[in-house]
């Protein structure tokens, strides 16, 4: 979910302790020579610690015109409701972390190749880009929650939990996958989000 995520530690630990983890040199705050943006640098070796994006994966399962979801039973956003993901590992492909993030919350595994891009999000403000997944059972399947979801449900448009769900702002995108679902043609949809706010791009994208 949307959530600061330490990646490195020892990197991080040298940023605030102020020590460069290289070579244990002070580090500054300050744009490096031949950048534009400030970061941590170091005064002596000249190592840059670049604060890129973590990724974040989720899986927007359907089956007979129902859209899975789960109740997070940890934080962020404990008790709301929530389609399955999480954060990409080190040395993890984007389709094999959905795969991983789906079975561990919901025990439903699904190959690889059953995932089908549907959203891919840039949220700013907490430096994350989502990539979100589709895929397609036949019959709703039988839930084995992990720990990280207290319940779970497969849930129509019209019983869909809309006031518990995780980020209110992403509402319209729950209402064009079910769109998209009814008419059996989906698109690819590019999108800035935030907690308050979404934009999307629709591209056709019906695979």
């Amino acid at each position: 979910m949307i959530a600061a995520r330490i990646t490195n530690l020892t990197d991080c630990v040298g940023e605030l302790a102020g020590f460069c983890f290289q070579c244990g040199k002070a580090m500054r705050r300050s744009v490096p020579p031949g950048d534009d943006h400030e970061r941590w640098n170091c005064s002596a070796c000249g190592y840059v610690r670049y604060e890129n994006p973590t990724v974040v994966v989720l899986v927007a399962v359907e089956a007979e015109g129902r859209l899975l979801v789960i109740r997070r039973a940890l934080e962020p956003y404990k008790a709301r409701w929530a389609v399955p993901g999480g954060f990409v590992e080190r040395d993890e492909s984007v389709t094999l972390a959905a795969v991983r993030e789906l079975e561990e919350e919901t025990g439903i595994r699904v190959e690889e190749d059953d995932l089908i891009p549907l959203f891919i999000a840039s949220v700013v403000s907490t430096n994350q880009i989502y990539v979100t997944f589709r895929t397609h059972l036949k019959t709703c399947a039988t839930l084995h929650l992990g720990i990280e979801a207290s319940d779970g449900a497969w849930y129509t448009r019209e019983d869909f939990p809309r006031d518990e769900f995780w980020l209110p702002a992403l509402l319209p995108a729950v209402d064009d996958f079910f769109d998209c679902v009814a008419a059996g043609h989906f698109k690819l949809y590019v999108s800035d989000w935030s907690e308050t706010s979404m934009h999307n791009r629709a591209f056709d994208f019906n695979v």
